[in-house]
């Protein structure tokens, strides 16, 4: 009997992008890659080169804030100099913006609640004309289910089927959806039979959210094709997990592996816009545990040879730490070379003042070495410890972790497209092991992280 599974929504940690990337259901893009270099063409109602000049804006940076319904307003953004002190503190509007004005700041935080979260989110060494944004999506856990598929796959003899989608799983063959798996406005279904592998599927599905059910049909089966992932130059003593998957709709789906052990994927003809493969260099030597480096490729749906070359590395990251006097600003540092990056994140949690999760995040630039968190504003005290604790007792599950990427030129470009990397979920599979969720482009992009010892799975 040939059995059969359905996979719906992300594989890795990308359930749709946290933070701002291209396509954003709510209308609004971001700042995206600039890849082509062309140049606007010819419009033949070009403005008066005579007229006067317009003044130009006073300096300002920009912070948007997007949740589940669009742009989230009445959110606390906290605009800071360079040194971190408080410049200015303003409240998002219907657009889910807030612009400083006055001074340009050098930081900027945005105070996000999430279910019983408190998310801190800062951006260091901003410049006249940044806008970043961030998604906080409601952080409830899996909570109520949003709506179901009803799916139905082209007849075939002796067929059983199990459907489950990453995240989103079910008997039969209806699918419930939920927060936690689908948060775009569509997605791709796949069915996949096992022995002799084979695929249906259908993309760009609407997604309910009313508590609906939503009838759902695949195309008729496919043939499997193969891909495979060389690598070449591993290092000596170290394992090198491996991950690989096909990116459709903007999702992550697991490909099977033609045979255990081995760097060949089945895929569907015709089902991935791109295919993303990567190695993480870590070791279960207790010393480096901390240390991961990754080397990954995201490449065209129909490529059938993906080769990666772990020589490319970045150099480790050592060592962190966090100190400091004052609990409600504590200071990052970390040992590595880090200059032939595009930039960092540095993210810890901690213990605040009310029940549930609190976690810090920073956006560093290439290079360096440590950064100490800006100061917030009395009416953010929910956000922070309680003043009287004491940093050691406080902060906890730290991770560090510098990227470069062939698409970003600079860190102008990083921290415009970090969301990309990161998310506000509790499980950060980036962060904390380095696996790399869908990108907006494709591209090579290799990381070096630091990170609290983490249980490993066997080599």
């Amino acid at each position: 009997m040939r059995r059969a599974a359905l996979f719906l929504a992300p594989v890795t940690l990308l359930t749709g992008a946290i933070f701002a990337c291209e396509n954003d259901p709510d209308g609004f893009t971001g700042p995206a890659f600039q890849l082509d270099g062309s140049t606007p063409g010819f419009d033949a109602n070009q403005p008066d080169n005579n007229a006067p000049d317009a003044p130009p804006p006073p300096p300002a940076v920009t912070i948007k804030v997007v949740g589940d319904q669009g742009p989230q307003a009445d959110v606390r953004v906290v605009f800071h100099d360079a040194n971190g002190e408080v410049l200015e503190t303003k409240l998002t509007g219907a657009d889910g913006k807030a612009t400083s004005a006055g001074a340009l700041p050098a930081m900027a935080s945005a105070l996000l609640v999430r279910g019983d979260n408190h998310e801190i989110v800062t951006w260091t060494g901003l410049e006249n004309g940044d806008e970043l944004a961030v998604r906080a999506l409601p952080d409830t856990g899996e909570g109520p289910s949003i709506g179901a598929f009803a799916v139905t796959t082209p007849a075939t003899e002796g067929s059983a089927f199990a459907y489950a989608a990453s995240g989103c799983t079910g008997e039969g063959s209806q699918i419930p959806l939920y927060r936690s798996c689908v948060q775009t406005p569509t997605t791709a279904v796949r069915v996949t039979h096992y022995g002799p592998p084979e695929f249906s599927f259908v993309k760009g599905k609407t997604v309910p959210t009313d508590g609906g059910v939503v009838p759902v049909s695949t195309d008729p089966w496919v043939a499997a094709t193969t891909v495979t992932v060389n690598v070449t130059d591993p290092p000596a003593e170290h394992f090198r997990d491996r991950y690989f998957s096909e990116i459709a709709d903007g999702y992550g789906y697991n490909a099977m592996e033609v045979s255990e052990g081995s760097n060949s994927y089945y895929i569907g003809q015709g089902f991935a816009d791109a295919l993303l493969a990567g190695f993480i260099i870590r070791t279960d030597n207790a010393a480096d545990s901390h240390k991961r480096q990754l080397v990954a490729k995201q490449v065209a749906g129909t490529t059938t040879t993906i080769d990666i070359d772990l020589a490319q590395a970045l150099p480790k990251i050592d060592d962190a730490s966090v100190a400091g006097e004052n609990v409600r600003r504590p200071e990052f540092a970390w040992t590595g070379n880090t200059t032939n990056t595009d930039g960092g994140i540095v993210r810890i949690q901690f213990n605040g003042t009310e029940e549930g999760i609190y976690r810090w995040t920073l956006v560093v630039p290439p290079g360096s070495s440590a950064v100490k968190a800006p100061a917030l504003p009395t009416e953010a005290a929910s956000f922070l410890p309680p003043e009287d604790a004491s940093v050691e007792e406080t902060y906890y599950d730290q991770y560090v972790v510098f990227v470069e990427a062939d698409v970003l030129p600079s860190y102008k470009e990083f921290r415009q497209q970090q969301g990309s990397l990161v998310t506000l979920d509790r499980m950060n599979n980036f962060t904390a092991y380095l696996e790399l969720p869908p990108m907006p482009v494709n591209g090579t992009f290799r990381a070096t992280g630091w990170s609290e010892p983490l249980p490993l799975p066997p080599p």
